[in-house]
């Protein structure tokens, strides 16, 4: 936790996004307390973590998942054993999806480089609104895919 707590720090402002997957059968209700007393400065959200499938790390925990912002698995394992490949692997994918955004076409890469890279939601909706009146056939799964994005 302790690392993912500081890339989210550094990176949350790149459109870097940590969740702290409790995993060892402590009470929902215990969270925040847990969290406050060991770890002051999270910012991350912290959920039960029975919903990620990832094989499970060698030597038990702690245990990391790597998801790209377009839902790819990039990595997984002890967290501790590879600092240098998941910092890379976060610069990559804020330097090739987050920042320039990533879809089908030129302007669904748009919408998602306003929602995720800039963080700009009523420019991304706009933008997704010409979007989707322009989208081709074989664009509108991924048109639907970038309105429930931009729901949550």
């Amino acid at each position: 936790m302790p690392h993912a707590i500081k890339v989210h720090l550094e990176r949350g402002k790149d459109g870097m996004v940590a969740l702290l997957l409790e995993s060892q059968g402590l009470d929902p209700s215990e969270y925040l307390g847990f969290m406050a007393k060991r770890f002051p400065k999270n910012k991350c959200m912290v959920l039960q973590g029975g919903g990620l499938q990832t094989e499970p790390a060698s030597g038990g925990l702690p245990h990391s998942a790597l998801i790209g912002a377009d839902g790819t698995v990039l990595w997984t394992g002890n967290p501790n054993s590879a600092p240098k490949k998941i910092d890379t692997l976060i610069q990559e994918e804020i330097e090739k999806k987050i920042k320039p955004g990533w879809g089908k076409s030129p302007d669904l890469k748009k919408v998602r480089a306003l929602m995720y890279g800039k963080g700009d939601l009523a420019g991304a909706a706009a933008a997704l609104e010409a979007a989707e009146k322009s989208a081709k056939q074989d664009q509108q799964d991924d048109v639907a895919a970038a309105k429930k994005e931009l729901e949550v």
